[in-house]
């Protein structure tokens, strides 16, 4: 939060505070680019994640922001949070879906494919809330339709990463169930 609080003596103005203990959140605008903090006191977080310096101030590195926007995926799915993860595998070479899985599990490790694929089906997407990069000269349309996309391939990839993967003892188990009631049903008939 202090380094937050920070960037006012670098001419940063912040609104709209939230803070808590383990939270701070708040819209920052500097040299006329508005933005959002957002920061969490995760002590995972700098055992696993690198920061950098970037004009006097200590910002995540790529890779750790790639982790924490994997991360996310097992809890929220927003336009921001595809819009972040798409702009990130870009940015960075080589990036696959299993890498997502594996850095995503180094910040929680509930994140698995399943996970990711419940909450991205899950996600209906809105162009109202895809604002966040007109100031960046990226239109409301074309933000939304890069964020669908994004949505669209990634949960096709999870559905194919998953469907490639061995079925687990109680997997089996439903499918001997819904063989029995299908001959359970034949008979009634």
């Amino acid at each position: 939060m202090l380094a937050c609080r920070s960037l006012i003596d670098l001419g940063a103005t912040l609104t709209a505070e939230q803070q808590t203990a383990q939270y701070f959140r708040a819209v920052c605008e500097l040299d006329s680019h508005r933005f959002t903090i957002n920061v969490v006191l995760d002590e995972n977080l700098f055992r696993i994640g690198t920061a950098q310096p970037a004009d006097n101030v200590m910002v995540a590195n790529l890779e750790t922001l790639l982790m924490t926007k994997a991360a996310t995926l097992v809890s929220r799915c927003s336009e921001k949070d595809l819009y972040d993860l798409y702009w990130l595998v870009t940015k960075i070479d080589g990036v696959e879906l299993g890498d997502l899985i594996t850095l995503g599990q180094r910040v929680d490790a509930g994140v698995d494919a399943e996970a990711m694929l419940l909450v991205i089906t899950g996600t209906q997407l809105l162009k109202n809330a895809c604002s966040f990069a007109v100031e960046q000269g990226q239109g409301i349309n074309k933000v939304f339709k890069v964020v669908n996309e994004f949505k669209d391939t990634l949960q096709k990839m999870l559905v194919d990463f998953l469907e490639g993967l061995p079925v687990p003892p109680l997997g089996k188990l439903v499918r001997k169930l819904r063989q029995i009631c299908k001959a359970v049903k034949v008979v009634a008939s």
